[in-house]
């Protein structure tokens, strides 16, 4: 009981560790019991920036997108520049579009990812390749063609340098750094390599329902057809 008691301590002295686990449920599709546990931190550090930035991310995950947009547009506006943020901002005004089919949503979700690909000085490859296909839904296929090119040769050059020190680049990476791939493969025409590279990443993260979700769903639109 005592050991209980310090652990429970322990947790509300700081928000690293409710943010922590809230982040892998989240990534595991476990919604509403990362809800449960934000609830609980945001109502002891109610400004904490990583606790409400998983809380629009949760939010989104619900699909509760005007409350998400409630929390992260001020979120926003306080942490500008933050490359994370505006992955997930753009995520949800992209969710908007397809839910409601408004342009003005589409439109600021390819410029938040644009901004966020300029902030991270054309490094993110996950902001550059989300740029890309944000161009191509709407309309723009030479801007977004352009995109995927100049992010694929990132990565390639990258990949080339780590696989001096690593036989299998790929199986290295983070989920969303390997879907990055899979899907710059969709972008850049070669179909076949996507549907290959995503299903390696699929079984290598089967647990992770919730990413794996966000990737299909994303991959099909570029697509236009199940994948």
């Amino acid at each position: 009981m005592m050991d209980r008691i310090d652990g429970e301590s322990r947790l509300n002295q700081t928000p690293a560790i409710p943010a922590v686990i809230a982040e892998a449920m989240l990534d595991c599709g476990r919604l509403e019991p990362a809800r449960t546990v934000l609830d609980r931190a945001l109502g002891k550090f109610p400004e904490d920036t990583r606790l409400l930035l998983l809380r629009g991310l949760q939010l989104s995950r619900s699909e509760d997108l005007p409350a998400a947009l409630a929390v992260l547009e001020p979120l926003f506006a306080r942490i500008r520049g933050d490359t994370e943020a505006a992955g997930i901002l753009a995520g949800v005004y992209k969710r908007m579009w397809m839910r409601d089919e408004d342009a003005g949503f589409m439109k600021k979700s390819h410029s938040t990812y644009v901004d966020g690909w300029k902030s991270s000085r054309e490094t993110s490859a996950y902001l550059g390749t989300n740029a890309a296909a944000t161009a191509l839904w709407m309309g723009r296929g030479e801007r977004s063609r352009e995109l995927a090119r100049e992010v694929w040769e990132l990565v390639a050059e990258r990949n080339a340098r780590l696989a001096k020190k690593i036989a299998d680049p790929e199986a290295s990476m983070g989920f969303w750094n390997a879907a990055t791939m899979a899907e710059l493969r969709l972008l850049n025409g070669d179909v076949e390599g996507a549907r290959e590279a995503y299903g390696r990443l699929f079984a290598r993260h089967a647990g992770k329902k919730g990413m794996i979700e966000v990737a299909r769903r994303q991959a099909e639109m570029i697509l236009g057809k199940e994948l």
